[in-house]
């Protein structure tokens, strides 16, 4: 769904680097359906886009977004509301979005995947322990990713934490705790 420049729904909240299959670089604008409105899709799942997944697969299912945060900024990614139950989610891409970074445009490597994962287990493990939300990870559905989850997973349900898996197509799968 297209968003016109003068619909008052419309605003940047972000903008994203995009490649083309010939290697030069576009930028290209979300809007507040996180419509890409100019270049291609970025080579491999961002941070940032793995947040608006889930930000709108939550919307889809009833909850309110409190914060969704940028890669580029501090705090948990996401939190969200529905009814009295709050829900607190720490995000992770396949690949970095930092242009100016040396991986900008490749997946991580396995080491990568590693620390990544690791911290945000640890982010949502803290939450849980303070006990002032259900804690939950968002991570691209890839098989990196997957293999560092299989091996945590009887702990991650044990301490009811959701897993969001995000495709490639930007469709949410959920694996609650």
């Amino acid at each position: 769904m297209q968003i016109g420049d003068d619909d008052p729904r419309r605003y940047e909240c972000h903008t994203i680097a995009t490649r083309r299959a010939f290697g030069t670089t576009r930028r290209a604008t979300r809007t507040m359906l996180g419509d890409i409105e100019a270049g291609a899709p970025h080579p491999v799942l961002t941070e940032d886009q793995v947040v608006d997944a889930v930000c709108r697969a939550l919307v889809r299912d009833g909850y309110s977004i409190e914060r969704q945060a940028l890669a580029t900024q501090r705090g948990f990614d996401i939190v969200a509301r529905r009814d009295d139950a709050k829900l607190v989610i720490e995000a992770k891409g396949a690949g970095s979005s930092k242009e100016r970074t040396a991986r900008y445009g490749k997946e991580f490597n396995s080491n990568q995947v590693f620390d990544h994962v690791a911290k945000a287990v640890l982010k949502a493990l803290r939450v849980t322990s303070s006990g002032s939300a259900q804690a939950a990870i968002a991570l691209p559905d890839n098989a990196s990713h997957r293999r560092e989850i299989e091996l945590v997973a009887p702990a991650l349900r044990r301490a009811d934490v959701t897993v969001f898996w995000v495709g490639d197509d930007a469709k949410v799968r959920i694996e609650s705790a």
